[in-house]
């Protein structure tokens, strides 16, 4: 067999195929290479490690534009479907009004019968039948272009939009948070008032309890004591002499 394919020329898929199936064969396990191991796989095939990474470049622009391709694709599928379908209700409802007024002027004889009028709304209709099918059978040149940015704007307004969210949600966590830790502050700072308070009272009821304590205020007590006593005997003999 390898004399046979000595003289042969393979093209690039069957290149990609053949190289993809060797990989497997050689590590059926494996799911693939690392970036390590294609560099590695790379010098040994004397290929320079830069073009590698414009290949895994190319790749990788090839797969996001392939996505966005799809996405272009599905709106525009999209489009035409909104487009036939109002079409279609807007039509239904022209042939329903035309002939509940043919019903109502063959009811009354053909003397209310006003065809300038559905001569005018079937102009319409087929205004809005040549607007949707025109540009689905004959699509602008660019359509797909200004799809594309169209879809690249709105995604840019999705990504500011949830970056504005995050962003009140952070604030509103930093908020919860600093009212929460003032919460605590304010509780250890009447905490620490309550406690002082209580302190100082004590304070004063010990200074008071040690100070009514002392024999100077007794001595003083008594005395006061007995001179209220003599200011007594004294009053109880003066009305004693008055009654005499």
């Amino acid at each position: 067999m390898t004399d046979e394919l000595k003289g042969r020329v393979f093209t690039q898929e069957e290149v990609n195929a053949i190289l993809s199936r060797a990989v497997e064969h050689q590590n059926p396990r494996a799911g693939g290479l690392t970036y390590a191991e294609l560099i590695d796989s790379a010098r040994q095939a004397g290929i320079d490690p830069s073009a590698i990474d414009a290949a895994v470049q190319d790749l990788r622009d090839r797969r996001e534009m392939s996505v966005e391709d799809d996405q272009v694709a599905a709106e525009i599928a999209r489009r035409k479907w909104r487009g036939w379908r109002r079409f279609s209700l807007h039509f239904t409802v022209f042939v329903m009004v035309s002939v509940l007024v043919t019903v109502i002027n063959l009811h009354e004889g053909g003397e209310i019968f006003f065809p300038i009028v559905i001569l005018s709304w079937g102009i319409v209709i087929a205004a809005h039948f040549m607007a949707v099918f025109f540009p689905t059978v004959f699509p602008s040149p660019d359509r797909d272009d200004k799809i594309r940015r169209e879809l690249r704007r709105r995604d840019e307004k999705v990504q500011r939009r949830e970056k504005r969210e995050k962003k009140v949600l952070e604030n509103n966590g930093e908020l919860k948070e600093s009212a929460k830790e003032l919460g605590v502050a304010v509780q250890r700072g009447m905490a620490t008032i309550l406690s002082d308070v209580a302190k100082s009272i004590h304070e004063e009821v010990d200074r008071a309890s040690r100070t009514s304590g002392k024999p100077g205020v007794r001595v003083e007590t008594k005395a006061r004591v007995g001179e209220a006593d003599e200011d007594e005997d004294e009053r109880d003999e003066k009305r004693s002499s008055k009654r005499r």
